[in-house]
């Protein structure tokens, strides 16, 4: 079976403050139309995925705008982004 091994997407999610987006894993991403609404942009082949909506890169402001601010706390950011990603529409 192609693709990555699931340990080498464990350091997601990781923020970059220097772009102002983060990178996620998920097996949750909406369809490429909201992706497209939002300007988060799909990048899981890059990273060796079968799937490129498994690796998102989305905009810090995105994430703010909905209400979350913890960027730091892996655990704490991963919980808020699956969130944000379950509720686009």
């Amino acid at each position: 079976m192609e693709g990555h091994s699931p340990h080498t997407l464990e350091v997601f999610p990781k923020y970059f403050s220097y772009g102002n987006f983060i990178i996620h894993y998920t097996c949750n991403s909406p369809d490429e139309r909201v992706l497209e609404k939002y300007k988060i942009v799909p990048l899981g082949e890059e990273f060796g995925c079968v799937n490129n909506l498994e690796v998102l890169k989305i905009p810090e402001g995105l994430y703010n705008k909905k209400g979350f601010e913890n960027l730091k706390d892996k655990n704490i950011l991963t919980c808020n982004l699956e969130k944000l990603l379950k509720n686009l529409k």
